[in-house]
């Protein structure tokens, strides 16, 4: 990736850490961006994620970010969000933590 897309990359990254408390957050971001030459980023469908089956994966050394465009299962004509965050190297018994 070039410099844009790596800010861009970023940014979209913030989006899910950002939950997280503000110190967290930025130890959070300044992992996966040292990861970022090694963070892959895979897509299918549209770039405006809005329509059924549009789907995105950021997936690094520690990052991984999943965002698809669903049917919804109440109102199946219109598109349902669904995503996930997980951290490979902190969370499922790692040292990931929202507190200090």
């Amino acid at each position: 990736m070039n410099r844009q897309q790596k800010a861009m990359v970023t940014e979209a990254m913030k989006a899910w850490v950002e939950i997280a408390d503000d110190a967290t957050a930025k130890k959070l971001i300044a992992a996966y961006t040292a990861e970022i030459d090694n963070t892959y980023i895979a897509y299918c469908g549209g770039p405006t994620l809005t329509n059924k089956g549009d789907y995105i994966r950021i997936d690094g050394p520690s990052i991984w970010i999943e965002f698809i465009c669903q049917p919804g299962a109440v109102f199946p004509a219109e598109v349902h969000y669904h995503t996930v965050y997980r951290d490979h190297t902190r969370d499922y018994g790692g040292s990931f933590s929202f507190f200090n």
